[in-house]
């Protein structure tokens, strides 16, 4: 019975022997696989950040071009915007001084010398003559003496810088040679011609 029993007993261990390196197997198998998933799976995480990394770069990229097209199109709006007030500034300041260069004419001309007006308001008159029958003449007192010195003429005061505002017998046709009126019509006429010459 002893030497019948002891192979059963060798066999038992050799089962055991290889279900531990069948065990063994396949837990290194098991080992590798999980190691060879798990790079695998750091490769993909590693390319999905790169590529992450890249499209968050070109993103970056993108949107700094954009920035600075944007800032480009803001500078270009501010120099434009800059240039057309400096335009304005400097015609209301050419404004300003033709504005003034009148004025000081009008003053010029409301100062001038009794010799002065008494000649330009004789020329007036004759002009005045020549476009029509005049019967009343509107001017400063200070001109009052020599428009009365014309035959037929009524004399009425006019608070006007100077020259004469003519009128018919009826008062429905009247010629205004006020000095007002004669720098208007030369403003009118010749402000381009002026302008060039205070600035060039």
């Amino acid at each position: 019975m002893d030497a019948i029993s002891c192979p059963t007993r060798a066999s038992k261990r050799e089962r055991k022997m290889g279900l531990e390196e069948v065990k063994k197997e396949i837990l290194e198998k098991a080992d590798q696989e999980a190691r060879r998933i798990l790079e695998e799976g750091k490769r993909e995480a590693a390319a999905v950040l790169q590529k992450a990394k890249e499209k968050a770069t070109e993103e970056e990229k993108v949107a700094k071009e954009e920035t600075a097209k944007i800032l480009e199109g803001i500078e270009r709006q501010e120099l434009s915007m800059a240039r057309f007030e400096a335009k304005k500034i400097l015609l209301d300041k050419k404004k300003e001084v033709l504005e003034a260069a009148f004025a000081e004419a009008g003053e010029k001309l409301k100062r001038l010398d009794a010799k002065s007006r008494e000649k330009y308001t004789h020329a007036l008159l004759e002009r005045a003559k020549e476009a029509m029958q005049v019967a009343v003449v509107h001017g400063r007192e200070e001109d009052k003496a020599t428009i009365q010195k014309m035959k037929s003429v009524q004399y009425k005061k006019r608070d006007i810088l100077g020259g004469i505002i003519a009128e018919n017998a009826a008062g429905d046709v009247s010629e205004d040679y006020s000095f007002e009126e004669l720098l208007r019509e030369i403003r009118e006429k010749y402000i381009e011609e002026i302008a060039r010459t205070l600035f060039g």
